[in-house]
C-alpha cells in the first residue's frame, strides 16, 4: 500500500467515524428529547390529578355543612315533599321507627339507580327491624315516578323541592361534578328523628348496603 493510499484510507475512516458520531449524537438528542416529554406529561397528569382533587375537595366542603344541623332537622321534617307514589310525604310522619334517607344526583347517574336497586335489594332487613326508606332527589317528582316504576322500587321517592332536606341534611352540594345537586349520601334517622349516622359518598357513589343495614340495627 503507497503511502497516497493509506492516507486516503486514513481520512476515509476518520470521515465515516465523524458520520457515525454525528449519527450517534442526533440519536442520543432524540432520546433525550423523548426523556424531557415524557417527564412533562407525567408531571401535568400529576397536577391535573392534584389540581382535580384538590377542587372535588373544595367543592365538597364550601358546598355542604360540615354535619347536619339539628335544629334544620328538626325544622324541615314537617315540611310536605311531593312523592313518586303520590301526595305528598314528611319526614316526621315516620318517626318513632328509624328512616333511611337515599340522596342521589339524579336520574341521569347510573350509579345513583344501582344504589337504589342495591338499597331496595336490603328492604327486607331493613323492614324486619321496622325502618323505613325514603329516596330524595332534585329531579322532578315525575322523572322519580318513572325511575321507581323502572326498577320496581318498594319505596318512594321524593322531590326535595328548593334543596331544603339535602341543605337541612348536610348533603346538599352547589357546586359537584353534577352541578348543584343532593351528594351521593345515606342518611339514617334514628326513631326520635335526630341524624344517627351519615355516610357522604360524592366520591365513591356507593354506600353498601350491609353498612346501611348496621346503622339502622345500630340507631
Amino acid at each position: 500500500m503507497t503511502a497516497r493510499t493509506a492516507a486516503h484510507g486514513a481520512r476515509t475512516d476518520a470521515g465515516r467515524t465523524r458520520r457515525i458520531s454525528k449519527a450517534e449524537r442526533r440519536r442520543i438528542a432524540q432520546r433525550r428529547a423523548a426523556r424531557r416529554r415524557t417527564a412533562f406529561v407525567a408531571v401535568a397528569a400529576i397536577g391535573f390529578f392534584a389540581a382535580a382533587v384538590a377542587v372535588r375537595q373544595t367543592s365538597s366542603s364550601n358546598g355542604a355543612p360540615a354535619a347536619a344541623s339539628p335544629g334544620a332537622v328538626r325544622a324541615v321534617s314537617t315540611t310536605p315533599f311531593p312523592s313518586s307514589d303520590g301526595g305528598t310525604l314528611t319526614v316526621s310522619q315516620f318517626s318513632g321507627a328509624p328512616l333511611v334517607l337515599y340522596f342521589y344526583e339524579g336520574q341521569a347517574c347510573g350509579a345513583c339507580q344501582t344504589q337504589l336497586v342495591e338499597i331496595q335489594g336490603a328492604m327486607a332487613d331493613l323492614e324486619a327491624m321496622g325502618a323505613h326508606v325514603l329516596g330524595v332527589t332534585m329531579d322532578p317528582v315525575g322523572v322519580s315516578a318513572s325511575v321507581a316504576a323502572q326498577l320496581h322500587l318498594s319505596y318512594p321517592i321524593v322531590e326535595d323541592v328548593d334543596h331544603q332536606l339535602g341543605s337541612a341534611m348536610g348533603t346538599y352540594e352547589s357546586s359537584g361534578h353534577m352541578g348543584a345537586v343532593d351528594q351521593h349520601s345515606v342518611l339514617v334517622l334514628a326513631a326520635d328523628g335526630s341524624v344517627a349516622w351519615r355516610q357522604l359518598a360524592g366520591t365513591t357513589m356507593y354506600v353498601a348496603p350491609s353498612e346501611i343495614v348496621d346503622a339502622v340495627r345500630a340507631s
